[in-house]
């Protein structure tokens, strides 16, 4: 994943990496040590739970004013992120879109090694539904319905099932030292 800053706003984008969570966690404690408004821009189709982990609990835990804005796409890890503050929900542009589903891996190795896999992408799955649950104010029996398959909502949709609370106009600005070749074609999308 890359990270911009600029003054209060870090901006997210492409692929949640294994390192990325630390690296969010150093670069987001030093916008709290300068300001008491942090703006975090989400533009990423996820990545790595446990790294999503470590932001997530970043921006929840921060006692700053944080504002979630979703740019582009968040999508799997980026969408459970996106959920972080309970006292506030991300906003969205109207072109943009998120997508829920279960946790997804892969494993090498014997039947035990397939188990324990299984049985930790359960636990992700679980966590996930309290997450969108209490984020949404729904039941469990109905956001748990999101893990199965990718479910997409588009701005509107997202604002209705509670995810958002707010559709914003698209961004038109690129920062200068933005450079979308550094990010792969992947990134990109």
């Amino acid at each position: 994943m890359r990270f911009q800053v600029q003054d209060n706003v870090i901006t997210t984008y492409g692929q949640i990496w294994d390192g990325d969570g630390m690296e969010f966690v150093s670069l987001f404690s030093q916008l709290e040590g300068k300001y008491n408004n942090i703006t975090v821009k989400m533009h990423s189709y996820g990545g790595s739970v446990f790294d999503g982990n470590l932001i997530y609990n970043t921006i929840e835990n921060s006692k700053k004013d944080i504002e979630l804005i979703i740019i582009g796409i968040a999508a799997s890890m980026m969408a459970i992120i996106s959920q972080s503050r309970k006292d506030k929900k991300p906003s969205m542009v109207r072109n943009g879109y998120m997508m829920i589903h279960a946790p997804s891996g892969s494993t090498y190795g014997s039947a035990l090694d397939h188990e324990n896999n299984a049985k930790l992408m359960r636990s992700m799955e679980k966590n996930f539904i309290k997450l969108l649950a209490s984020s949404t104010g729904k039941a469990e029996s109905y956001v748990s319905k999101w893990m199965t398959g990718d479910n997409w909502f588009d701005a509107n949709q997202a604002l209705k099932e509670g995810l958002v609370t707010g559709i914003i106009e698209p961004e038109t600005k690129i920062k200068k030292n933005f450079n979308p070749s550094q990010l792969g074609t992947v990134a990109v999308y």
